[in-house]
């Protein structure tokens, strides 16, 4: 599959009179060392049954071309806050965001409303727990198509698990622990059918892999999806993942084995089957599905050190260049506002997070 037939740059001009954020976020920890600033955002129950290895080999998929550019012209416009960020996500179902922060050596999720207009409301918090150094504590959060929940992976203490976070409860609970630290990559959670997909890494195979694994929590099943032998920094293998709404397809970066970029990919879930959306020659850095599945937004690392946000329409084949220049902008997400999205920008060394049209 090829990712487009047509490139198109899209250059933001940042509206005046529009206040300063004053973000400060710790990025996610799957950049490079030379390029991006690492993150540092780095509960206990009874592991289910593990999986048992029931995939098949699967075929090669074919690498993307180049693609023209053409330019027009966008505005997007900075949202006022004092939150120091480590990441956000946005909802589907209303117009909100989950976040985490640290502050006084607590790390907390959080949830908090963003209007139309790009107006930020009264933060609420979910859940905090004290965090010491070289800890992790929730990070890759996601919120994608739940409804009222945000899902992260926690690390207090050494031990990593899966953590639900119940929005409107303000409650957390853990759903999946993990004693033996085989959690890599991201988790993901579709709420309409109750499950959970995650990556491990298991050692106990002749050949160490890495594998996706979906889990319903109501079956207290689990079945592996997608398998990729381990090599190298195994923790950096798997980069993303993003599920669609209806819990069907998944969005994966796994790093190439020779330039060690990620490379965007689909699989199905029913069917096992990948699709390639792009080659090792683009560094994608994170990618999200729009709500009807069918577009992607996604951040890439150029060349120059900067990092810039597409649109891809799998229907139109077509990518749409987002913003542009030699900043960091990063972990585009759509907003519960069909035409808009929300990323992270780098502004001297300060992350701002910034609401933009598409259309």
């Amino acid at each position: 599959m090829k990712l487009s037939t047509k490139r198109i740059i899209i250059a933001l001009s940042i509206g005046a009179g529009v206040t300063a954020i004053g973000v400060t976020v710790w990025l996610l920890g799957n950049e490079p060392k030379d390029t991006l600033d690492k993150g540092n955002p780095k509960q206990t129950a009874s592991p289910t049954a593990a999986a048992s290895p029931e995939t098949t080999p699967l075929p090669a998929p074919s690498p993307t071309l180049p693609a023209e550019k053409t330019e027009f012209q966008k505005k997007s416009s900075k949202i006022t806050s004092n939150l120091n960020f480590l990441e956000f996500s946005s909802f589907r179902n209303r117009n909100s965001i989950g976040y985490t922060l640290v502050q006084q050596n607590e790390m907390g999720v959080y949830e908090v409303d963003i209007s139309k207009e790009g107006t930020m409301g009264t933060p609420k918090l979910i859940t905090k727990e004290p965090v010491e150094a070289g800890t992790k504590g929730f990070y890759n959060i996601s919120s994608g198509n739940a409804l009222d929940n945000i899902l992260s992976i926690s690390d207090f203490g050494g031990k990593k698990s899966i953590v639900l976070h119940d929005a409107a409860l303000s409650e957390s609970k853990t759903i999946y622990s993990d004693p033996e630290n085989t959690l890599v990559g991201r988790a993901v959670f579709n709420q309409l059918d109750n499950r959970i997909v995650y990556a491990r890494l298991n050692r106990n195979a002749s050949q160490s892999m890495v594998e996706i694994v979906s889990n319903d929590l109501d079956l207290k099943d689990q079945r592996i999806v997608y398998q990729i032998p381990a090599k190298g920094d195994v923790e950096d293998m798997l980069t993303w993942m993003d599920l669609t709404e209806d819990g069907s397809k998944l969005l994966i970066c796994f790093r190439d084995e020779g330039t060690r970029n990620p490379v965007l990919q689909i699989l199905d879930l029913n069917t096992k089957n990948t699709e390639k959306l792009t080659d090792s020659g683009r560094f994608i850095l994170s990618a999200r599905w729009s709500k009807d599945g069918s577009k992607i937004v996604y951040s890439e690392l150029e060349g120059d050190g900067a990092a810039n946000i597409y649109l891809y329409n799998l229907n139109e084949k077509t990518e749409i260049q987002i913003t542009t220049g030699k900043g960091k902008n990063l972990y585009p997400d759509w907003s519960y506002f069909e035409d808009k999205i929300l990323y992270l920008s780098e502004e001297n060394g300060v992350m701002s997070l910034y609401m933009t049209d598409y259309q």
